[in-house]
């Protein structure tokens, strides 16, 4: 009754809802950065069309924390909790592209460049060439790195202190957004 479980229809189980991101930090002012986004994805989702999603770093990965999801016959989502590469998607790359350079630097140490499609910068050549795009245009573009056929554009969401705490993507299938 309180809107923290719910219960699925498949199985019967009780499941967490996306109530419980609202406790995490990021905070703006006294709400969380979930709640402080979701009308900005809403509006975004609605003058593109497309699903749009807030991830956050957590552990290295990519963590989808909230989506919009496009009202399109074929759509593109996700599920809220879900992690992918950094590396591999338009909202990781922005938000490693605004990353201390220690930061980037511990980053590369620790994880491993793999190659998903033949689109994936699984070089760390190719990888710093991208972010260093990305500082200077202030948004991120993934064309099919994570997985075939999706496309994503992303800008980060700096803190007071000029930190990327989150990214904000529009993710579609790639014939309704082409690389141009």
């Amino acid at each position: 009754h309180r809107g923290w479980l719910y219960r699925r229809e498949d199985d019967r189980r009780y499941v967490l809802t996306n109530r419980v991101a609202d406790l995490t930090r990021p905070q703006v002012n006294d709400k969380s950065l979930v709640v402080s986004s979701w009308d900005s994805l809403k509006d975004l989702r609605n003058k593109t069309g497309e699903t749009t999603q807030l991830l956050a770093m957590s552990e290295g990965k990519a963590l989808i924390l909230e989506q919009c999801v496009s009202d399109q016959a074929i759509k593109v989502s996700g599920s809220v909790g879900m992690r992918v590469p950094c590396y591999s998607c338009a909202p990781g790359k922005s938000i490693l592209a605004n990353v201390p350079k220690e930061d980037l630097e511990h980053y590369l140490k620790e994880v491993t460049l793999k190659q998903f499609t033949p689109h994936t910068l699984a070089s760390r050549e190719l990888l710093l060439g991208d972010l260093e795009k990305i500082r200077a245009c202030g948004y991120g573009v993934d064309e099919a790195e994570g997985l075939d056929g999706i496309h994503c554009v992303s800008a980060v969401i700096l803190d007071d202190y000029h930190y990327p705490v989150a990214a904000v993507t529009t993710i579609a299938p790639a014939f309704r957004l082409p690389p141009d």
